[in-house]
């Protein structure tokens, strides 16, 4: 998403220009993280990415589905916090049996 300076941008419609539209809010609303996880695998494949990288990314995806509902993590994308990804973070850091 470009950002904008101020001066081009018309008074009061700043914010929506350095946030997400309106129209991309509304997909992340109402996508789950699975949905979510399976596009973006989807769109790994059709960027071309080697199966390795695929593959990679959609184990430690998987993962994290796994982990977050284990954990009672929102199934909604926006209400996923720096916290949550931080606690992700540590149990593949810190746990030998993942």
């Amino acid at each position: 998403m470009a950002h904008y300076k101020a001066e081009s941008v018309p008074k009061g419609m700043e914010k929506q220009f350095l946030d997400h539209s309106p129209i991309e809010k509304a997909l992340i609303n109402i996508a789950s993280l699975e949905s979510l996880v399976k596009g973006y695998i989807l769109n790994c494949r059709c960027e071309g990415k080697s199966q390795a990288t695929v593959d990679t990314y959609e184990q430690i995806l998987t993962r994290f589905l796994w982990f977050s509902q284990a954990n009672g993590y929102p199934d909604e994308p926006l209400k996923i916090s720096p916290s949550h990804m931080r606690g992700f973070l540590w149990y593949l850091a810190s746990e030998s049996n993942r």
